[in-house]
């Protein structure tokens, strides 16, 4: 390597671009997938706007998606509340002993 190219890749910028999850469900900053929608309305006929929070962190971000990504984000919706059903109903066969347990640790 040249020394002057050497000189220029260690006095360039080195700003790190946070890249969006490929999940909706899937936070920016802490990685969680807590996110949910606060708001959302249809911009046009193929295009939504949705501003997102993270349950865990507390990010707020706002973004625009095609239909198609809307469809997905609502899938990884829905399966994250049955898994909250599920945990629910197991928790409730076991007495409910889980849950206290975890109340109690917070």
């Amino acid at each position: 390597m040249q020394w002057v190219e050497l000189f220029r890749r260690l006095n360039a910028p080195s700003l790190r671009v946070p890249t969006l999850p490929d999940r909706l469900v899937d936070c920016e900053r802490c990685g969680c997938d807590f996110v949910t929608p606060v708001a959302w309305h249809e911009q046009d006929e193929s295009l939504w706007w949705i501003r997102l929070r993270c349950g865990q962190c507390g990010l707020v971000r706002e973004v625009e998606v095609t239909d198609v990504e809307a469809a997905r984000f609502d899938q990884q919706l829905d399966r994250g509340l049955a898994d909250i059903a599920a945990a629910l109903a197991r928790n409730k066969r076991d007495g409910g002993e889980a849950l206290i347990a975890a109340l109690r640790r917070r």
